[in-house]
């Protein structure tokens, strides 16, 4: 059996159930995608059951959140570049309302509060985080990573009744004060490492648990993009009080509906 069909097998085995609906798994989802990384080079880990449907109808929000993500001041080198350039590309081809918002600048620096302005490298493209398709984007991402997490850290996926509360933040956006708040009540830390190849300075995160019916956690991309995810099975725990522009509230089986599918 090769390697990559018993990592299927064991992923399905594990989640039956598609961890975003009620769906049968027969696909498996990897969060954060593999288009959020250096040539792609993702760690084991994150690996969970899918349903086909779920897996290509929020498959553009990985896409949006791995460009915005992946969009910062100074590139590591020629070939994150280019990566950068094809996943901008790639957005052209399959989400053309998200192109067509994004603008060619020789800005260099841009005041931003989230959500603003957000200006990536200035050979490419100035971001605007504020608009309505790109803020449904990154916050249908939010809540795949909120529902992710939830099933890596209980086991299970979310139930019937559960939701994910989020927000989302890029660098210049960022309340130094609130993440240390935040960081405080979460106090422990995961990153995706496989053997050698640690990716904790494109992806880590703090969290909490109760291991059965909620957790929360707070997630850097590239210290570039901040997300904050409480995910419960709980619904008293959903009635978090208004806190953040950003900041949505999403059911089992909504984010498909969030970008715009409704069957």
């Amino acid at each position: 059996m090769g390697s990559a069909k018993k990592l299927r097998d064991l992923v399905l085995a594990k989640y039956p159930r598609c961890i975003y609906c009620n769906g049968l798994s027969n696909t498996i989802e990897h969060m954060p995608p593999r288009s959020m990384f250096r040539g792609k080079q993702r760690p084991k880990g994150l690996e969970f059951g899918c349903c086909e449907t779920c897996n290509m109808r929020t498959r553009n929000a990985d896409l949006a959140a791995s460009f915005v993500s992946r969009v910062t001041i100074t590139p590591s080198g020629t070939n994150e570049f280019n990566e950068v350039k094809g996943l901008y590309a790639l957005i052209k081809g399959r989400i053309p309302e998200l192109y067509s918002q994004f603008s060619r600048s020789q800005t260099k620096i841009i005041k931003a509060a989230i959500p603003g302005p957000y200006v990536g490298f200035t050979e490419l493209v100035e971001i605007n985080l504020g608009t309505p398709v790109i803020s449904r984007h990154l916050t249908a991402f939010a809540a795949k990573l909120g529902m992710a997490l939830y099933a890596e850290h209980t086991g299970e996926a979310l139930p019937e009744g559960g939701a994910v509360t989020s927000y989302w933040m890029s660098t210049y956006g960022v309340n130094r004060e609130r993440i240390i708040e935040t960081l405080e009540m979460l106090p422990m830390y995961e990153t995706l490492k496989q053997g050698k190849n640690v990716a904790n300075d494109q992806f880590q995160y703090r969290f909490n648990t109760d291991e059965k019916t909620i957790v929360a956690a707070l997630s850097d991309f590239h210290n570039s993009l901040y997300i904050l995810t409480i995910a419960s099975a709980v619904p008293e725990y959903h009635n978090v009080p208004k806190g953040h522009p950003t900041q949505a509230k999403t059911p089992l089986g909504g984010i498909a509906h969030s970008l715009g599918h409704t069957a």
